[in-house]
Parts: structure tokens; C-alpha cells; sequence
């Protein structure tokens, strides 16, 4: 018998959801014009909706004031900024070919969970598997801090790979653009690890509980 996969997911917006079938229904009926104006309809809310999944969510989740909001929020800006100069730099001209590919990226990534539209990605069985057992230990108090660091790093890396580093890859970029999205790559994992690194391990078990069951809700499991 086969497991269900398990996806790291946040419902998105009804009109990013709209936009999303939008620009795929326009590309598969006209695949050879130029749907510039509906690809640029996506970018933004997505990039939002994606900063508020994975971080003001759990802030939320947290209640987090004084120097640990600074610390989150200054990450959080580091990533926007990264992120839409790499989005905006290699999504503002692409070819027919690259819509497509941009077409199938999204609609890939698009879920539907009971009816609500979601974002994500599937985790491997054994990624899977683990943060599981990982959020079940730190629920009845023996959670090991480096499996939630590994964990976590998962998820984070998930997240970096599936919805920024494959959906620049879908367009051909020059040495310029190539350079910046790697700099620009490096600074999203560097930004998004300091902020694992100095909040989660080291935060009071009561305080950690609310953060952990956000993530946990993250999981989802999405038949085929």
C-alpha cells in the first residue's frame, strides 16, 4: 500500500489562485503570444503570500516582541528584497517557451486541499517521516533540538528550492542575471538559517509549542 504524500503547504488568496489559473488556461490556449501582463499579475501576491506563510505566520503564532521581532523582521526584509529583485530581474521578458515551462511550474504547485487552494511542495517519505516523529517528541516535552534543526532546515530548504529556485529556472538567464540570482539564492538560505538558528532551538519549551504547531499544520497529506 502506497503512503499519501505529504506536502508543506499555506492556502493562498483567492486572487492569486485566480491569477495562477489564469495565466496557465491563457498559456494552453495560446501558447506562442505574450501573457507578460498575466505572469506579472502573479509574482507579487505570491512572493507576499509566500513571506507570510513562513514567517509572519509564525511571528503571529509566537506573539514575538522586542529584539526577537527586530531579528525575524530584519530577515524577513533581507528575503523580500532578495527575493523580488531575483523574481522581477528574471521574470520581466520571457519567451513562449519559458511561459510554458513558468505554466507547468505553477500549476505544479498548485494544490487543492477540501475545496481551499494551496501552495506547496512534497516532502520526502523519510523527510516526512521524521517531522513527524520530531513535532510528536517536542509535544510531549523530549524533543531532541537537533532534529528540529534538521527538520526545519528541511522545510526551509523545501520552500527556497521548489518555489524560488525552480521557478527562475524555468526562463534562460544571462551571465549578469545568473550571477545576481545566485548571490541573491545564497542571501535567502543564509537570512532564512540565521533566523532558524536563533530563535527555534534556544526558545522556551511554552513559547516554542504555538511556533511548532503552526509548521505542523504546514503538513499536509494531498492523494494523488
Amino acid at each position: 500500500m502506497t503512503a499519501i504524500p505529504v506536502y508543506v503547504a499555506f492556502p493562498v488568496s483567492e486572487r492569486l489562485r485566480a491569477n495562477v489559473e489564469a495565466f496557465v488556461a491563457a498559456v494552453a490556449q495560446d501558447p506562442a503570444a505574450n501573457h507578460q501582463q498575466k505572469l506579472d499579475a502573479i509574482t507579487d501576491d505570491f512572493i507576499n503570500e509566500l513571506l507570510k506563510a513562513f514567517f509572519d505566520g509564525p511571528v503571529e503564532a509566537l506573539g514575538v516582541r522586542g529584539g526577537m521581532a527586530r531579528v525575524i523582521n530584519g530577515v524577513v526584509s533581507v528575503i523580500n528584497k532578495s527575493a523580488r529583485a531575483m523574481v522581477g530581474r528574471v521574470f520581466r521578458k520571457v519567451t513562449a517557451e519559458e511561459q510554458q515551462a513558468l505554466a507547468r511550474h505553477f500549476s505544479g504547485i498548485q494544490l487543492d486541499v477540501d475545496g481551499r487552494a494551496y501552495s506547496g511542495f512534497p516532502l520526502d517519505p523519510e523527510m516526512a517521516n521524521e517531522a513527524a516523529l520530531m513535532f510528536e517528541s517536542f509535544r510531549e516535552g523530549d524533543g531532541d533540538p537537533d532534529q528540529l534543526r534538521r527538520v526545519m532546515r528541511g522545510i526551509v530548504d523545501g520552500a527556497i528550492e521548489h518555489f524560488l529556485d525552480r521557478s527562475v529556472a524555468c526562463v534562460r538567464s544571462g551571465a549578469l542575471t545568473r550571477g545576481m540570482v545566485t548571490t541573491g539564492r545564497a542571501t535567502i538560505a543564509k537570512a532564512a538559517h540565521s533566523a532558524l538558528e536563533k530563535t527555534l532551538p534556544g526558545m522556551h519549551p511554552a513559547h516554542r509549542k504555538p511556533v511548532l504547531g503552526y509548521f505542523e499544520e504546514m503538513l499536509l497529506e494531498v492523494a494523488a
